[in-house]
């Protein structure tokens, strides 16, 4: 896993937004067609310093963003980890690491 983390492969499940695919004997994640579109705008709207995390919970469930097994809508604090994860902005943690994704 450490190994594939390095050569900038995200070696897990798929974070909210993305989706895991398989291309020959490789396996990545890419931006979710569906909830991709909404996460992009749920940092939009942060970035205007208009919304509180609890707005903007509220404005994503409004656009449907939903948890991938349950169907049950996103919280704040899960608003919190999303704006959080460099997973977002092309880098991801592992084993102590930020490293670079592929793109």
């Amino acid at each position: 896993m450490l190994e594939k983390a390095e050569q900038g492969i995200y070696p897990s499940f798929a974070p909210l937004g993305y989706i895991n695919v398989q291309c020959g004997d490789k396996r990545f994640i890419q931006p979710d067609p569906a909830l991709a579109p909404v996460i992009q705008k749920l940092f939009e709207w942060y970035a205007t310093g208009n919304y509180s995390l609890l707005d903007l919970a509220r404005k994503a469930k409004s656009e449907g963003l939903n948890y991938r097994k349950t169907g049950n809508t996103i919280g704040k604090s899960t608003v919190h980890k999303i704006l959080t994860n460099p997973i977002y902005y092309g880098k991801f943690d592992w084993a102590g690491k930020t490293l670079p994704g592929n793109t």
